[in-house]
């Protein structure tokens, strides 16, 4: 368990990274939240499963250097699993502590939304369904309903809210929100999925901005923003906070301007490929070495046993066996020499000689 989160950490943080970089401050939002989703998935997944076996031998036949190196990180791997199995109840107890009460905060989601719905009061427009409560301090949107508190009900910014609330409602980005509260109860301990959740809010954010000053100016929609603003909490995080957001970076995205993204997308992509197939390389070597293994100890008759400092676990190595040799072994000097090495070398106990104790010793291979 250990070694498949560590392998979720390094990889969610190299495409979080990778994000940064080239994604985060364009206003490709769509391919952002595409990214951002996907990314997220192939860490789950990728550590999971390995190209075959022949495409492997078959793509790195011509690098042993990188052959050899793979397997030493297969082999420092199984060392780290041998050394999770004696802590197995514990981490799994932990993990599975920090798991129930992500989802817990998940339902409780569902439950306080709820609430607040059944006692709110509903106005039906063409926006949709608008529900004005005294329950709540900041608007929200969840799937197509919208939130508002009684306060915002005949303030003038009301309608660029509503619209701004609507944009999350036909983008369906509650959508989003889930997977990614979701996400973060499976992964809790891995720090790069609340970076990821952070990035998903901002860019929903920015999509509802751009989609509510297609009718309202965009110095209109700001300074109505700006006289308005708080720092109230949404009851869940399931919802989308409209005063909570870094306003500094939303007003620098809407007087943003466009441009070519192509360049980006393409070396995100090229980038992307490189990453999941030498991840799935280094997989497929692992769980190559570990069947090599499996089947020396199935037949240990031709195998080796060797240990390599630094190593818990000691390494299989499977040797052709000969039947008869071309070549006998023989005394360096031959068998004279041999007689000689022994006559000068044998030292008989001396409590034997003096007892008169002899015996036969037999030595074999």
């Amino acid at each position: 368990m250990i070694f498949y989160f560590l392998k979720t950490i390094l990889l969610l943080g190299i495409f979080y990274a990778l994000y940064a970089l080239l994604l985060k401050s364009e206003k490709t939002y769509r391919w952002n939240r595409v990214y951002l989703i996907i990314t997220s998935l192939l860490a789950i997944v990728l550590p999971l499963i390995s190209l075959p076996e022949t495409f492997i031998l078959q793509a790195l036949q011509f690098n042993t250097h990188f052959i050899h190196d793979l397997q030493n990180i297969s082999n420092y791997g199984k060392a780290l699993q041998q050394k999770e199995l004696d802590f197995a109840k514990i981490i799994l107890g932990i993990y599975t502590v920090g798991l129930l009460w992500g989802l817990l905060r998940m339902a409780l989601g569902f439950v306080i939304i709820y609430r607040v719905k059944e006692h709110a009061e509903k106005e039906t427009s063409a926006e949709g369904n608008v529900y004005y409560s005294q329950s709540i301090e900041s608007p929200f949107s969840f799937f197509k309903s919208i939130f508002m508190p009684e306060n915002c009900r005949k303030k003038e910014i009301l309608p660029a809210i509503i619209r701004h609330e609507l944009a999350h409602v036909q983008l369906h980005h509650s959508r989003d929100k889930i997977y990614f509260s979701l996400l973060q109860a499976i992964c809790w301990m891995n720090p790069f999925v609340y970076f990821y959740h952070k990035e998903m809010e901002l860019v929903h954010e920015f999509e509802a901005d751009a989609f509510t000053t297609e009718q309202i100016a965009n110095e209109d929609y700001i300074n109505n923003l700006l006289q308005v603003i708080s720092y109230s909490q949404t009851p869940t995080l399931l919802v989308h906070p409209f005063f909570n957001h870094p306003i500094k970076t939303r007003i620098a995205m809407l007087y943003k301007t466009t441009k070519n993204a192509f360049v980006q997308k393409t070396t995100v992509v090229i980038t992307g490929i490189i990453i999941l197939v030498t991840l799935l390389c280094m997989q497929s070597v692992a769980q190559t070495n570990s069947k090599s293994i499996n089947e020396m100890k199935k037949n240990p008759k031709d195998t080796v046993a060797a240990e390599m400092p630094g190593m818990t676990d000691t390494i299989l190595t499977k040797l052709e066996i000969y039947e008869y040799v071309e070549s006998m072994p023989e005394f360096n000097g031959g068998e004279t020499a041999l007689m000689k090495f022994l006559s000068d070398n044998l030292k008989y106990p001396i409590n034997a000689g003096n007892n008169n104790i002899q015996g036969r010793v037999i030595l074999s291979l």
